[in-house]
């Protein structure tokens, strides 16, 4: 697993042309080692659309087992790092968890004076990814539901890792891609992840994420951040 996790490309996507920034000194900063074999067969990409985004494999032997709700050091420099967040990984929460797939994946939010981060890192794997925005969390998100995602893509199909929040009263939202749908349980302060695997060829597009009470009634829907 780990020698799968070490040789996936770590790029960065852009939905519809929107204006995401990727350094290379970010990268360089991060990803450990990393290969950018263009011709990997699985190759996990990010996408989060006006953040700086960042893909990220540390070495081998890297420890990324949680301790009391707090990031491990590994995690801990992979987001004060970043050098646009200017965030401290004192602040970070856990706020939903997801264990499908044989995979648990964490989602973290990190927040700052006008600056906000989301990431997401996999227990027991060496593997993570996210991004910061010099906006704050309410700022960059003033109309919920939203969401994100990233993408291990393979041949004809991707293994998403879908995140973002719903708004007060939500007890569950469901994602919509061009190619199919899935639906996650909404936790602390309306914050959710899943994993979900949909048809994708490349060319797939999120369509929009709806909100809905724990009595089943849509109550809002939006679309990705």
């Amino acid at each position: 697993m780990t020698a799968d996790l070490d040789d996936r490309l770590k790029a960065a996507l852009s939905d519809a042309a929107s204006a995401t920034h990727v350094t290379d000194d970010a990268l360089s900063a991060i990803i450990k080692r990393s290969s950018r074999n263009r011709r990997q067969i699985r190759r996990r990409r990010t996408l989060i659309t006006g953040l700086t985004v960042i893909g990220v494999t540390a070495g081998a032997g890297a420890g990324y087992a949680l301790v009391q709700d707090r990031l491990s050091r590994e995690q801990a420099q992979i987001v004060e790092q970043v050098p646009t967040c200017g965030l401290s990984a004192e602040t970070a929460r856990l706020v939903a968890t997801v264990e499908a797939y044989g995979r648990t994946v964490d989602y973290w939010v990190v927040d700052g004076e006008g600056r906000h981060g989301d990431f997401l890192f996999e227990r027991g794997s060496t593997g993570g990814g996210g991004g910061c925005g010099e906006q704050g969390r309410q700022e960059a998100h003033p109309t919920l539901p939203w969401a994100n995602y990233m993408l291990d893509a393979g041949d004809g199909t991707g293994l998403f890792w879908f995140f973002g929040q719903a708004p007060v009263g939500a007890a569950e939202v469901e994602v919509v891609m061009s190619t199919g749908s899935v639906r996650a349980e909404v936790g602390l302060d309306g914050f959710f992840v899943t994993l979900a695997e949909l048809p994708y060829h490349g060319d797939d597009h999120f369509e929009r994420v709806d909100a809905f009470s724990a009595d089943g009634n849509l109550i809002a829907t939006g679309g990705i951040s």
